[in-house]
């Protein structure tokens, strides 16, 4: 079992000498004893904390010493215990420091108390106060181990100081819902297309419940690990289940990596007589496979507890615990050999491991970027994320990820799709769901893109999906690389190359003949993925007479690098980022700036009257004495924009005009205007979800609020009903900010140290006050979110609120989802469908009777009459009919089946009781915008997307 998991920050990893230290406190217990303080009751109260306490179960420590704090306010000795406790809990780890600061005041000669303290700073980012501490404790003068761990700490601190200051630009958000829990999750397996996600679990859906170490039952106990898969749908995680039960026991069984063709994967196993092992498990169809251990030169009688298989399979990098490396984990590889056993394990060298540490290796499908989990190199607390290239044998210099990546906590288990756009981790951040969650990061590969070619799709044979091998040869060298298998029920492979070689593949179906590709990424720069599905025949007329002819899988690589060529000039980045900004800041009104559609210099009259029939048209004399000729002028860039898509349209000589902004009687381009988006990586702020910096000022230098011109709804009741039922609506044009004051006089804002948590706007509206804002946000769930993290963490920013902006529109939250008159926004009457169970079938027809006969366009519904892993058991004869059913795949793995298409609920409800009629009980609607399936809750939170009635 990886220790992190068990414990978080746990004292025996640390060193931290814990029970020399209870030493010090185990006479006051005894002390309160003697008194006669305690009754029976309390007697076995406290036993039970200090058997939890001594177990390293903070977690369950901490209410009973917490219950006694309450009681015995004056006894250091439960100050101290909480204290400890709450170190040992990340997601709340800054309480720690007031009891700690009391022990420290009150007992400043207790031994490592100083300690104690320094290390809570650490964790809360208060690196100076930290050092103070530390350095404080030196001159204790403590054992040698004890300056060896107290130094770790100060480099810690020192390195922690430099990385949190040069923030890095990826965006870390925690996945939530479903996956993450108020209970522990870590270790994310990502599929290579990034499909189908592997983590483990320790909650109350482990297998077997509370244990003890005995795997008894035991309400005392822990929870074990399990092997926990979803499945993604569009941009969601569908509910994750627990892998099966060929893999999950009642004791630990953890999932530690999933090959790149994602049909093998290996498991942590341990028990009462193993410390930790590598196990292997296939997948055989739609069923993991009983897992088996890894040969003798991966398993050693030390610990091995993480891997990652190289995409070619013939190099697996494994931690291991075993004797001869440079300290604590290090991480090692072996080669696979000609017999199909793996070789003498080779440590990766002084470059990688350290006398801490090292551990949780992930070998990018690129096969040289190699990332890994450290407590040495610059960490800055616990686990930090590294990444290193292999380049002639040489591992480079381990490079930090950097913050927010890395915190002071653990951040661990780093994987990432072949493309580098998302990457995946294990963290126990503040303000998670739970010890320990799962985090997404964008994009996740630092620096140059991966260089790659993906190539994916499904093998039939005679229509039906098969199990087919794969054999990948290097051409020049004759040499066969690897041999893989497609999926047997799905059809599904994945096949991730290396640049520099001609590849040839054979793909095998028993009794078919062999189809052949040859594929040349020798001189390949960039990343590339491709699809193509490979069909099987035994007729051969059958197979020519098949309207399916797919291209070459080169063709398709070379038309796919053709776009990625177009998609990298400058003229396909401008336009990107013109739009973006046209999205971002189309609909702002800024004071004295005014926009334009600049026009060809020999527009005709005639060409000009049509234009005075959408936009006045002012004439100018350049600097040069060059006529210029502009339409507008125009508020927003948004307006102007509209404006030149009419012009064009009426007349394609203007094709070619641009919109052209005249910024306090300065003329500029936009890209002028904007420059910062043309460097900008990413578009969305840092989320509640990061783990930010503390920075508190008081006194003299505390901030002061503009209370007078703050409206402060943020708190009422109302708001917060609107939050809980209209928080997660969203739709075209609405867009949420957190209004962090508004001035009369600029100056007297002095909040500018809140840009660590995004960007800040300024902007001075038709009232005369400047406002600052931070956003926006899709939903009112997402930036009341912010809202509350950054109160927290700001306390001087308890009059901050949130701010509707709809088409450019400021408004109030309250003002803007309470006008039941509006036409558009008038939510009223889907208020009582917001959440509510549309199986309940009275709330159901009470919602085709209000909402049955509205629409917009793009929005159809359906009648799906099934939804199946393995569709060919599907019949329908019943519905004959009917007509044929669409049958669509979906990423999850699941096929659906659907029939009809209707404009509205109300048609589709007609239809839904003619299928239940005959027989299919379980048919239900569902909607399709813009081709896109959606859930009726999904329509209803979406306001119909703009809902017209019919």
């Amino acid at each position: 079992m990886p220790s992190y998991s068990l414990q978080f920050y746990n004292m025996k990893n640390l060193n931290l000498n814990l029970n020399l230290l209870l030493l010090c406190f185990s006479i006051l217990p005894l002390q309160l004893f003697s008194q006669g303080k305690f009754s029976k009751d309390e007697q076995e109260k406290l036993s039970r904390a200090e058997y939890l306490f001594e177990e390293n179960n903070f977690i369950s420590a901490l209410p009973l010493y917490l219950d006694f704090e309450k009681k015995y306010k004056s006894e250091i000795f439960f100050k101290y215990k909480i204290g400890i406790c709450y170190l040992n809990k990340p997601d709340e780890v800054e309480k720690a420091i007031p009891y700690l600061e009391q022990c420290h005041s009150l007992e400043p000669s207790l031994k490592d108390v100083s300690l104690y303290l320094g290390l809570a700073y650490l964790k809360d980012y208060k690196f100076d106060m930290a050092l103070e501490l530390f350095n404080q404790y030196v001159k204790q003068k403590p054992s040698a181990d004890m300056i060896a761990l107290v130094n770790r700490y100060i480099s810690n601190a020192e390195n922690g100081k430099t990385i949190v200051s040069n923030q890095v630009k990826s965006l870390v958000e925690n996945i939530g819902d479903p996956i993450n829990t108020e209970h522990s999750e870590y270790v994310p397996l990502i599929s290579t297309d990034g499909s189908v996600l592997i983590f483990t679990y320790r909650g109350n859906r482990s297998k077997g419940g509370l244990q003890n170490k005995s795997f008894k039952s035991d309400p005392d106990g822990i929870y074990y690990e399990d092997i926990f898969i979803s499945y993604r749908l569009g941009e969601e995680w569908l509910t994750p289940e627990g892998i099966g039960d060929n893999i999950n026991s009642n004791q630990h069984d953890a999932a530690i990596a999933l090959s790149a063709d994602g049909q093998k994967m290996f498991i942590y196993k341990s028990s009462a007589k193993i410390k930790g092992d590598i196990y292997i498990s296939y997948l055989k169809g739609d069923e993991w496979s009983v897992p088996e251990p890894m040969g003798e030169n991966i398993n050693s009688k030390s610990w091995e507890g993480s891997c990652s298989l190289s995409s070619d399979e013939n190099i697996l990098y494994f931690s291991s615990e075993r004797p001869g490396g440079f300290g604590g984990r290090d991480i090692y590889r072996s080669h696979k050999m000609p017999n199909g056993e793996w070789g003498k394990a080779e440590n990766l060298g002084p470059a990688i491991n350290t006398k801490l540490n090292d551990d949780a290796p992930f070998i990018h499908p690129d096969g040289i970027t190699l990332f890994f989990s450290s407590q040495g190199h610059t960490s800055i607390g616990g686990y930090d994320i590294f990444s290193s290239v292999l380049l002639n044998e040489k591992w480079s210099v381990p490079e930090n990820l950097g913050y927010p990546i890395n915190t002071t906590g653990d951040d661990i288990y780093y994987v990432i799709t072949a493309s580098g756009e998302k990457g995946f981790y294990s963290s126990s951040k503040a303000n998670g769901k739970g010890l320990q969650d799962i985090y997404s990061v964008t994009p996740a590969f630092p620096g140059v893109k991966p260089v790659l070619a993906l190539v994916l799709g499904a093998i039939t044979a005679d229509g039906e999906p098969v199990e087919a091998k794969i054999f990948v040869t290097d051409v020049e060298k004759g040499e066969l690389i690897s041999e893989f298998n497609s999926n047997a029920v799905s059809g599904k492979y994945i096949l991730a190359l290396t640049p520099g070689k001609n590849y040839k593949l054979a793909f095998e179906v028993e009794g078919y003949e062999q189809q052949i590709e040859y594929i040349d990424i020798k001189s390949l720069d960039t990343y590339v993925q491709v699809a193509k599905d490979l069909h099987f025949y035994k007729d051969e007329s059958e197979k020519l007479s098949s309207a399916i002819q797919p291209e070459p899988i080169q063709n398709m690589i070379r038309q796919e690098l053709e776009k990625v060529k177009q998609d990298n000039t400058k003229e396909n980045y401008e336009a990107k980022v013109y739009n973006q900004i046209l999205k971002e800041h189309g609909d702002e009104k800024v004071e004295d700036v005014n926009f334009y559609i600049t026009l060809p210099p020999e527009t005709s009259q005639k060409q000009l009257n049509n234009v005075n029939s959408i936009a006045s048209v002012e004439k100018t004399v350049s600097p040069e004495g060059v006529q210029v000729l502009k339409a507008g002028p125009y508020k927003t860039f948004l307006e102007a924009e509209i404006a030149r898509h009419q012009l064009k349209k009426a007349d394609e000589s203007f094709s070619k005009t641009i919109v052209t902004v005249n910024d306090k009687g300065n003329e500029k381009t936009v890209k002028e205007f904007y420059p910062e988006m043309y460097t900008k990586t990413y578009d969305k702020p840092l989320t509640a979800d990061v783990d930010f910096q503390e920075q508190k000022t008081g006194g003299d230098n505390a901030v002061k609020v503009n209370n007078k011109t703050n409206e402060l709804i943020s708190d009422n009741a109302n708001y917060k009903n609107l939050v809980v039922d209209l928080g997660n609506v969203s739709m075209e044009g609405l867009s949420f900010k957190l209004e962090l004051g508004s001035f009369e006089n600029p100056d007297d804002f002095t909040l500018q140290h809140l840009e660590k948590y995004g960007k800040i706007e300024k902007k001075l509206y038709d009232d005369g006050k400047t406002r600052y804002s931070m956003g926006p946000f899709t939903t009112l769930a997402e930036a009341e979110e912010f809202r509350q993290m950054i109160v927290k963490k700001e306390p001087q920013t308890s009059d901050a609120f949130v701010t509707v902006f709809y088409f450019g529109q400021r408004k109030k939250v309250e003002e803007f989802f309470n006008q039941p008159c509006d036409p558009v926004i008038a939510f009223e009457f889907l208020k009582e469908f917001i959440g509510k169970d549309l199986n309940d079938e009275k709330i159901y027809n009470e919602f085709i009777k209000k909402c049955g006969k509205y629409t917009c366009d793009g929005l159809v519904f359906r009648v799906q009459i099934g939804a199946y892993r393995h569709p060919k058991n599907f019949k329908y004869k019943n519905l004959d009919e009917f007509g044929s059913a669409d049958i669509t795949d979906y990423p999850d793995g699941i096929t659906r089946f659907t029939m009809k298409e209707f404009n509205s609920i109300s048609d589709a409800e007609i239809f839904r009781k003619k299928v239940i009629k005959k027989g299919t009980k379980d048919a239900f609607i569902t909607a399709f915008h813009n081709g896109e399936r959606k859930l009726l809750d999904e329509v209803i939170l979406n306001n119909f997307f703009l809902r017209r009635e019919l």
